[in-house]
């Protein structure tokens, strides 16, 4: 299929998704907004309520975190099933699987974009104003991208074979929510912890996040270049998979 065929139909498919998303509640895309908001209000009293572990600035510390967090966790789980979900259509006409979930990856990197202007304009009405620091945002979210299309991709081309990998996925995501730094800095950790728990390119992805747009400091780029080619190596793997079971999908999924 030409290139620019199968940039169209994931576009197509992605606008499809979010209509039929937004058709499908009373609210439509406002719940885009209120369940990241209830999703972070609930950890805020478990964490700075209840338990009391919040420190300065933990409410845009928690929110920076939560939002980033979400958007990989949220495609991860969409995109690992959504071969398996157009089996019927697989089976009709050819298309490449690959779109399927690319389309995911496109329609929750929309929906995120919408999140982050607001949290944008939280942390200036928080008091960081905007500064030269803010250029880091732009390279950070492209790594974080590239980084979930390479766990999305991957996961969507295994899971086909191996159908109750998806209840491992999703173990594995709930237990990297409490190893990425999502609720505390890995920094403050004795080393070596810190330094093993930094391996994780998620860890590295929220660091770079609240170092630029709370702490008005530029990332760490090695650990940002690191991180990009880890999920450049599982993307080339996960293409190859695509690339070679192809036409396979349609008899396992």
């Amino acid at each position: 299929m030409p290139f620019k065929q199968l940039i169209a139909l994931i576009g197509y498919k992605a606008y499809a998704d979010l209509r039929t998303e937004i058709a499908r509640t009373y609210l439509g895309i406002l719940w885009w907004l209120f369940e990241p908001m209830m999703y972070m209000a609930v950890f805020y009293l478990v964490f700075a309520v209840l338990l009391n572990r919040g420190t300065e600035d933990f409410v845009a510390f928690l929110i920076i975190g939560l939002i980033c967090w979400t958007w990989f966790h949220a495609t991860v789980m969409r995109a690992s099933n959504s071969i398996v979900m157009h089996t019927h259509l697989m089976q009709q006409v050819y298309l490449p699987k690959i779109m399927f979930p690319l389309a995911v990856i496109l329609a929750n990197s929309l929906k995120f974009l919408i999140v982050y202007g607001l949290l944008l304009l939280f942390v200036v009405l928080y008091g960081k104003p905007p500064s030269i620091y803010w250029l880091g945002i732009i390279p950070t979210l492209l790594i974080e991208l590239l980084f979930i299309s390479g766990v999305s991709l991957l996961v969507a081309a295994i899971i086909p074979f191996i159908p109750d990998l998806s209840i491992v996925v999703d173990n594995l995501l709930h237990g990297m929510l409490f190893l990425s730094g999502v609720f505390y800095v890995i920094r403050d950790l004795p080393h070596p912890f810190s330094d093993w728990m930094m391996l994780n390119p998620m860890a590295v992805l929220l660091d770079a996040q609240r170092a630029v747009l709370l702490y008005g400091q530029w990332p760490d780029w090695t650990h940002l270049f690191l991180s990009a080619l880890v999920a450049l190596f599982l993307i080339f793997i996960a293409a190859l998979l695509f690339k070679r079971y192809d036409y396979s999908y349609p008899r396992i999924a």
